[in-house]
């Protein structure tokens, strides 16, 4: 996998600073742990882009983005090295989070950074799903990178083998389905009538 780069959207609530409070614990402490909240990374994704080189987080707010060098992740609440208010907001949620990553450093850049970025799953403008989306995370790369190929998946075709001779709603040669245009009639609509009893169903890939 080329390098990626996971963008983290956030939004600052109950007059928390939150760029600064992880800042604060950056700088006293050497690290700081931040909560992924919503929506997860699949741990598929995580333990590769953790093999990667270099591992680099973007923090995004309408008119804001920080670039971060990351170091671990972790699925568990974490002991030390997180801002203060995450005992009162954070760690009391019921939906408290299940991801956290270690920021190492935090550095504001201009917005206009993201031009130089895609959306991985989807080849568009990272700007332009940042505001078409409401998805709390992105995987993005450089937008001159190869976009990953997508898998094609094989078409397949039913085929059902019908027994003719017992349809459900036929008897002694007589159609009793009163839905069906031969309703008490003698049956000449067998092979098409979805009444008709499957014997067994094959299915077949198809190029087509």
């Amino acid at each position: 996998m080329d390098n990626t780069i996971l963008l983290l959207r956030y939004s600052d609530f109950k007059g928390v600073d939150t760029i600064a409070a992880h800042k604060e614990v950056i700088e006293s402490s050497g690290s700081c742990w931040w909560a992924k909240i919503g929506r997860q990374p699949s741990k598929n994704y995580l333990s590769k882009y953790m093999n990667q080189e270099e591992k680099v987080v973007m923090l995004y707010t309408p008119g804001c983005l920080h670039l971060c060098k990351m170091g671990r992740v972790i699925h568990r609440r974490p002991k030390a090295n997180y801002p203060a208010y995450y005992e009162r907001d954070i760690f009391d949620r019921e939906d408290e989070p299940a991801t956290y990553f270690e920021l190492l450093s935090m550095e504001k850049v201009d917005v206009s950074l993201l031009d130089n970025f895609v959306v991985r799953v989807s080849g568009k403008a990272v700007m332009h799903d940042l505001k078409k989306t409401i998805s709390s995370y992105m995987i993005i790369q450089d937008k001159d990178a190869p976009l990953p190929q997508k898998s094609v998946r094989p078409k397949k075709k039913k085929n059902v083998i019908y027994d003719y001779e017992h349809c459900k709603s036929k008897k002694d040669g007589i159609c009793k389905n009163s839905y069906c245009v031969y309703y008490k009639m003698e049956c000449s609509f067998e092979k098409t009538c979805r009444r008709l009893i499957p014997i067994k169903t094959i299915i077949e890939e198809t190029s087509d």
